[in-house]
């Protein structure tokens, strides 16, 4: 695991400079039409019903506070190196995959022993996926669903205390 995210780290910090990341204050819905004037920047994370992180170049991005200032909806730039779990981190996907194949060749893994939320989906993770390079390689890439996975087991499971990890 310590391998894994020291690597991620060292990767992410390769990706080339120009993009950041936005707290929105609405939900996905709302956020969708800007979104779609501004093709460079995507939802990053699903934070909350009604906060959101969207990730792109910074020229866009500010278009897009400014755009949403406007409309009445807060926004905060965030203090990032890059545009985190977009399109943006794709350069470092493959390296990042290889290197997992690697490491995940020379040692046993062993399957979770407590159930683990996955927050690309949002839903239980299942043993096939934690041994699986390019499901971790996703983690980069696609959106983080931290609500989805909180409204799951608060709402499936009946769970009220959570460990982030």
């Amino acid at each position: 695991a310590a391998d894994m995210v020291a690597t991620r780290a060292k990767l992410l910090h390769t990706l080339p400079d120009g993009t950041g990341m936005l707290a929105v204050n609405t939900d996905a819905d709302t956020l969708t039409p800007y979104l779609k004037r501004h093709e460079d920047v995507a939802i990053a994370a699903y934070n909350s019903a009604t906060s959101l992180a969207v990730a792109g170049p910074h020229q866009p991005l500010r278009e897009l506070a400014e755009e949403l200032t406007e409309a009445g909806i807060r926004t905060k730039a965030l203090k990032v190196a890059h545009a985190f779990h977009t399109a943006h981190t794709e350069p470092i996907l493959d390296t990042f995959t290889t290197h997992l194949t690697d490491l995940f060749n020379r040692h046993t893994l062993g399957d979770a022993q407590i159930p683990v939320i996955s927050n690309i989906t949002g839903q239980p993770a299942t043993s096939d996926q934690h041994h699986d390079p390019t499901y971790w390689a996703q983690h980069i890439r696609q959106p983080v669903h931290f609500h989805q996975g909180i409204t799951h087991l608060t709402t499936d499971d009946g769970i009220s205390l959570f460990t982030e990890l």
